[in-house]
C-alpha cells in the first residue's frame, strides 16, 4: 500500500513538472507584429526577454500614439541571417539581430536624439550575451539618414554603399542574378508611399547621389542555347544567350560587362543583361535567361491559388523594352 502511494505522489509530482515546465517554457516563443509570424527566443535568457518585450511594446505604443517622420519599424529581411529594429523619438529605439529566420540572437535599446536629418542611437543597455554567428557584429551603428523619402533607413557611415545599391554600381551591378541577393538596408515594415520618393538622400548628403543608367533595346538578334555559366544551380543546366543593341554608350558612362535589369513584370533574378562591346552612343550585349525543366526558356513563379511555384514564360525581347541597372526597379 505504502509503495502504491508512494508512485502515486511520484507521478504526481512528475505531472506538476511538466505542466510547471510548460509554463516556465512560455516565453521562448513570442508572437509579433514584425517580421515571421513569431520569434523564438531560447537563444536569450529569459531575463533579458523580458526586457526586450517591454522595451519592444514601448516603442510600438508611442508609435501608435505619435509616430514622427522616419519613425518606425526597420528590417533587413535576409533569410539566415538580419536584423530588426523600430523607433520613436519618445521611447527611444530597439534593435534586435536574428539568424535563421526566427532566432533573435541578441539586442540593444536606447534614446533617439534628431538632429537635422541625423537619426542619433544613444546606447543605454544590451542583451547579456549574444548567441549570434560570428559574422553578425553587435550594436547598430550610431548615425541613421532617411533615404528615399524614408523607405530606407541608411547608416551614415554606409551612404556611399546605398547609392552603389540604389544606382547598380560596383558590388550592386547586377545585384537581382546573385546568390546573395538579400537587401541590405534596412527598409520600412509596412505600408509606404506608391508615388515617386521625394529625395534620394536629404539635401545634407546629395554629394553622394548617382543616377542609375536607364535606356532600351533597340534592336534584337539571334537566339542560342549554352551551358549555363551566369545561372550556374547545376551542372546539367543550361541557359539562353540572345545578342542585343542598346541606346547607351561611352557617352552615358557604360562600360563591359556592366549588366542591366530589364524593365517587364519578369522575375529578375532569373535573366540579365550583360553589355559586351561599348560604342559612343549605342552598344551591343546579351541578354541571358534561364532555361526551365522543360527544356524552354522560362522562371518559376509563386502562385496563392496553388500554393506552389508555377513554371512562367518570359516576355518576347523587342526593341523598346526598357533596362537599367538599378536592382530597386525589381524589389
Amino acid at each position: 500500500m505504502q509503495s502504491r502511494i508512494a508512485l502515486l505522489i511520484l507521478a504526481l509530482i512528475t505531472m506538476l513538472s511538466v505542466v510547471t515546465a510548460q509554463e516556465d517554457n512560455s516565453w521562448m516563443a513570442w508572437k509579433n507584429d514584425i517580421g515571421n509570424t513569431r520569434w523564438l527566443m531560447y537563444h536569450l535568457e529569459k531575463s533579458d526577454v523580458e526586457i526586450l518585450k517591454e522595451k519592444w511594446n514601448a516603442v510600438g505604443q508611442s508609435l501608435e500614439k505619435n509616430q514622427t517622420e522616419y519613425s518606425g519599424s526597420y528590417i533587413i529581411p535576409a533569410y539566415m541571417s538580419g536584423y530588426f529594429f523600430r523607433w520613436s523619438k519618445e521611447a527611444g529605439y530597439v534593435f534586435v539581430r536574428f539568424f535563421d529566420v526566427e532566432h533573435p540572437c541578441y539586442f540593444s535599446f536606447g534614446d533617439v536624439e534628431l538632429t537635422g536629418s541625423v537619426i542619433r542611437f544613444i546606447h543605454k543597455g544590451e542583451s547579456s550575451s549574444s548567441a549570434c554567428p560570428p559574422s553578425s557584429s553587435g550594436r547598430p551603428a550610431e548615425e541613421w539618414i532617411p533615404a528615399l523619402g524614408g523607405q530606407y533607413l541608411v547608416p551614415r557611415s554606409e551612404l556611399k554603399e546605398f547609392i552603389d545599391y540604389y544606382s547598380g554600381f560596383n558590388d550592386f551591378n547586377g545585384h537581382l542574378r546573385k546568390p546573395d541577393d538579400k537587401i541590405p538596408f534596412p527598409i520600412f515594415w509596412g505600408k509606404t508611399d506608391e508615388n515617386q520618393p521625394k529625395f534620394i538622400l536629404p539635401d545634407d548628403f546629395s554629394s553622394f547621389i548617382k543616377s542609375p543608367l536607364n535606356g532600351e533595346i533597340i534592336s534584337v538578334g539571334k537566339t542560342r542555347t549554352r551551358r549555363s555559366k551566369i545561372f550556374v544551380f547545376g551542372s546539367d543546366k543550361a541557359e539562353t544567350i540572345t545578342s542585343v543593341t542598346i541606346d547607351l554608350g561611352r557617352k552615358h558612362g557604360l562600360k563591359t560587362k556592366q549588366e542591366f535589369i530589364l524593365l517587364t513584370d519578369d522575375d529578375g533574378t532569373s535573366e540579365t543583361l550583360i553589355v559586351t562591346s561599348v560604342g559612343q552612343s549605342h552598344s551591343k550585349g546579351v541578354v541571358v535567361r534561364t532555361i526551365n525543366d522543360k527544356g524552354k526558356e522560362g522562371f518559376l513563379e509563386w502562385d496563392n491559388e496553388s500554393d506552389a511555384f508555377v513554371p512562367k514564360p518570359f516576355t518576347k525581347l523587342r526593341p523598346g523594352i526598357k533596362i537599367t541597372t538599378s536592382p530597386l526597379s525589381k524589389i
